[in-house]
Order: C-alpha cells, then sequence, then structure tokens
C-alpha cells in the first residue's frame, strides 16, 4: 500500500504511516488510500482505515455469536483452504537460521509476523519482515501450503539457498512447500524439514 501523503510503501495492514506518521485514510468502496473527503477514483467516501477494521471486527464478533461454531479464520484470504485443512494436525515444520539463532516449529495456521503471530519475538528486530508476513497450512493430503499475506519485500520458494532468477511468489495465493526446502522472507533465509510428533506425543528424531 502506498501512503496518499508521502508516497511511501507501507504495510497492508498499517493504521499509520511508518514513514511519516500521518492517519491512513482509504475509500469505503475500493480500499485505495486517500487524503481528500471523496475518492478520485470512484467517489466513495473517504474514512480511517482504523474505523473500517473495528468495523470489520465487529462484524465478525455478531457472526460469532449468532453461530458460536463459526471461525472467524474461515473469513479471510485463505478461506478456499478451510474445507481441506486440518487445524489439529500432529504434523509440523521446523524453520532453521542458525546465523541468526532462528529455530522455531510451526504448525497449521501459524504466522510468521513482525508484530503478528507466535513468533514475534524472534522476526520483530527484522525490517524485511513485513507486520503480518506469511501463513502456514497443513492439508488433509498430507502436504503443506503458505500464504504470502500481502508483504512489503515477498515470500520465495526453492530447493536450494541459491535466490538468482527466483521468482517471488504471488501475495494471497497458496503455494505448495516440500518438507525439504528453503524460504525468503524479505532477505531472511529459512531452512524447511518435517517435524514429526507421534500420537503419543513424543517428538521424533
Amino acid at each position: 500500500m502506498i501512503c496518499a501523503h508521502c508516497n511511501s510503501q507501507i504495510d497492508e495492514d498499517s493504521i499509520y504511516c511508518d514513514q511519516c506518521g500521518v492517519e491512513i485514510l482509504v475509500c469505503i468502496k475500493c480500499g485505495k488510500p486517500g487524503k481528500s473527503k471523496f475518492c478520485d477514483i470512484d467517489g466513495g467516501k473517504i474514512t480511517s482505515k482504523r474505523q473500517i477494521d473495528n468495523t470489520n471486527k465487529s462484524t465478525i464478533n455478531n457472526l460469532s455469536s449468532v453461530n458460536p461454531n463459526n471461525n472467524s479464520s474461515h473469513i479471510n484470504n485463505s478461506a478456499s483452504l478451510s474445507n481441506t485443512s486440518i487445524k489439529n494436525s500432529k504434523s509440523s515444520l521446523r524453520l532453521v537460521n542458525n546465523t541468526l539463532n532462528i529455530n522455531i516449529i510451526v504448525n497449521h495456521l501459524d504466522i510468521i509476523g513482525r508484530t503478528t503471530g507466535a513468533f514475534a519475538s524472534q522476526f520483530g528486530r527484522y525490517d524485511q519482515i513485513s507486520s503480518k508476513h506469511l501463513q502456514f497450512h497443513y492439508l488433509s493430503n498430507g502436504n503443506w501450503q503458505i500464504i504470502d499475506l500481502g508483504s512489503t519485500n515477498g515470500t520465495a520458494i526453492n530447493k536450494t539457498p541459491k535466490w538468482e532468477n527466483i521468482s517471488k511468489i504471488q501475495p494471497n495465493t497458496p503455494a505448495t512447500i516440500n518438507c525439504d526446502c528453503f524460504l525468503l522472507l524479505g532477505d531472511i533465509e529459512l531452512k524447511v524439514s518435517l517435524h514429526n510428533v507421534s500420537i503419543t506425543g513424543t517428538r521424533r528424531v
């Protein structure tokens, strides 16, 4: 997303521009940033992104109260995966970067981000990682998929840690990964391997 005031590239989920500090205003119709009362593209009313986000959260909460079994994780860009995903999977992935002392275990629906997800403490110091960068999905057929959540610096997949001529994956689009590959989040490289947990809970070597 481009700030309408200073033209800086910022994260899609930003409420304020991290460059000029101005609150982000967007069109209620097309979602494009603006700084006047009405959108130059479709004439929609310009309002604060914070207000729109709060309205969306309220809508999700209301839906959950009507149907307690409704899972808000289905109301996002990865809804297409919900029917084939296993929420309580015993399969996990290990992501490692020995140089940066990163060694984490990710499970189904885990998010990697600078400020979002269980691993924010590990990735919070790295500017190349977006606040909400990447999500993992484990499928019923045993495959793993990742979704780049509209990150600023993108995500790439490769069989080896060689990134010349390797294109970034499309944002908000599921991409299948092997359990023996490498990921590049911005400029952070991670080695991916399968981390199995048996039915008894034993962590196999």
